[in-house]
C-alpha cells in the first residue's frame, strides 16, 4: 500500500512565511519508513478486550501508541508518524482474538480516504494508487455548495470558542454508548413521510438524521458531506479532505423528508428548506449543536483476515475530544447498520424513545456472527 501512495510516510511541513501546511513524501518508501506505522512504540498499547464496553475501549485506545497524534502535534516532526497501523491481543483472551487498530490523522484523509485505505488493507481488497495532490478548487466549490452563510457560521471564531469551550469547560463525563438500528422502527418511519415531486424517498440516514436532532433539541445540525462524485472535479482517486458540511437550524431538520430535500437540492448549491438564519455572535457561542456523520460506503464490505471471523467493527473517539451531540452511522458487521452516540447530558431513554435504535452493542462479543 505504501509503494503505491508513498504519501502516507509522509511528514507535515509549515510552508514558510505562511499559515499553509504542506505534505513532504519521498517517491519511493523504504522498509524502515513502513516499519514506522506498523505498531508504533513510542507509547505504551492500550489493553483491550472484546468484552469491553464502548466507552471503556475508546479511552483504552484515546492517546494510546495506536493513536496517531492531533495534526498541530505532527507539524516538523519527522519522527511523528501521521498512519499507524497496530495489533493488539485480546487481553481475556490473547491466543484466539485480536484487534486491528488503524488510525490515520485528519490533517491527510476524510472519512472516504480512510475507508479505503481501510479496504486494501483487508484481504480482499485492491491495492489502488490515490492522488494526494490538493486540488485548491475545493474550497471555493463547498463555499458555493452550502453558502457562504453556512461556510462563515463553521469558521467564524465563536463557534471554534464553542468547540473548544464545550470540551475543556464541561463538568459532565461525555456518554458513549452504540445500538443497532432497528429496521422496523426505520421502515416505520419512512412510510408516514409524504411523498412529492422534489422527494420520491428517504433514505435510512435521513430518519436517523432527523431524530437525532429531535433528541437532542439542537438549534443547529451538522451534516458532513463528501462531495467526490457529487461535483465533477473530486473524483474515488482523489485522497485528502474533500467534504464539506452542511448546517440545518431546528426547522430544517424537524422531519426526514426535508432533510432529503435539502440533499436533492444540490450539489452545485444546497437550499436548507427554511430561510431562517444560522446564529451569528454570541448566540453561535450558546448554540446547542449537534452532528450526524455517516461511515458507511458500498466499497466496504467488512475487513478480512485469512483463518479469522470479524466479530466487531467499530469507530473509536477520545472520549475527552467529545466537543457537542454526535451520533455516527456505521456496519458492525457487513449487513448491519449500528449507531455510536457521544453525548452530553442526555439520558439513554430520549435516544431509544425518539431515534430507530433497536438493542444496546455492548461489545464484541455482542456483535459477532453466531457460528
Amino acid at each position: 500500500i505504501c509503494t503505491a501512495n508513498p504519501w502516507l510516510a509522509g511528514r507535515l511541513m509549515k510552508v514558510a512565511g505562511s499559515k499553509r501546511l504542506e505534505l513532504a513524501y519521498p517517491s519511493e518508501v523504504g522498509q524502515a519508513k513502513v516499519n514506522r506505522l506498523f505498531n508504533p512504540s513510542e507509547k505504551s498499547p492500550p489493553v483491550v478486550s472484546s468484552r469491553m464496553k464502548f466507552y471503556d475501549l475508546c479511552s483504552s485506545i484515546g492517546g494510546s501508541a495506536c493513536e496517531v497524534p492531533s495534526g498541530d502535534k505532527c507539524v516538523g516532526k519527522a519522527d511523528t508518524p501521521l498512519v499507524a497501523l497496530s495489533i493488539v491481543a485480546d487481553a481475556d483472551k490473547p491466543t484466539e482474538r485480536f484487534a486491528v487498530i488503524f488510525s490515520v490523522s485528519h490533517v491527510i484523509a476524510d472519512g472516504f480516504t480512510y475507508y479505503k485505505l481501510l479496504s486494501m488493507l483487508s484481504s480482499d481488497g485492491s491495492v489502488i494508487a490515490l492522488r494526494p495532490v490538493r486540488k485548491d478548487s475545493i474550497a471555493a466549490d463547498i463555499d458555493r455548495a452550502v453558502g457562504q452563510p453556512v461556510s462563515s457560521f463553521l469558521t467564524s471564531t465563536c463557534m471554534i470558542c464553542n468547540f473548544v469551550c464545550s470540551m475543556v469547560c464541561s463538568t459532565t463525563k461525555p456518554d458513549i454508548q452504540a445500538f443497532f438500528v432497528d429496521a422496523a422502527r426505520v421502515k416505520e418511519a419512512k412510510e408516514k413521510v409524504v411523498i412529492t415531486e422534489t422527494v420520491r424517498y428517504v433514505s435510512t440516514n435521513d430518519v436517523i438524521t432527523s431524530a437525532f436532532a429531535r433528541a437532542t433539541d439542537s438549534q443547529v445540525l451538522l451534516m458532513p458531506i463528501n462531495f467526490r462524485g457529487r461535483l465533477a472535479t473530486y473524483t474515488d482517486s482523489d485522497a485528502g479532505n474533500y467534504e464539506g458540511a452542511l448546517a440545518f437550524v431546528r426547522e430544517d431538520c424537524s422531519s426526514p423528508s426535508l432533510i432529503r430535500g435539502t440533499l436533492n437540492s444540490g450539489p452545485t448549491t444546497f437550499r436548507r428548506a427554511t430561510e431562517i438564519a444560522l446564529p451569528t455572535g454570541c448566540s453561535t457561542y450558546n448554540a446547542r449543536l449537534c452532528m450526524v456523520t455517516n461511515w458507511v460506503f458500498p466499497f466496504y464490505k467488512g475487513f478480512k483476515i485469512p483463518g479469522c471471523v470479524q466479530m466487531l467493527h467499530t469507530p473509536h473517539c477520545n472520549v475527552k475530544m467529545v466537543p457537542f451531540n454526535l451520533t455516527v452511522v456505521y456496519q458492525p458487521t457487513p449487513g448491519q447498520t449500528a449507531v455510536a452516540i457521544f453525548s452530553r447530558k442526555i439520558p439513554t431513554d430520549v435516544f431509544t424513545g425518539q431515534m430507530p435504535l433497536g438493542k444496546p452493542l455492548l461489545n464484541a462479543e455482542d456483535a459477532a456472527p453466531k457460528t
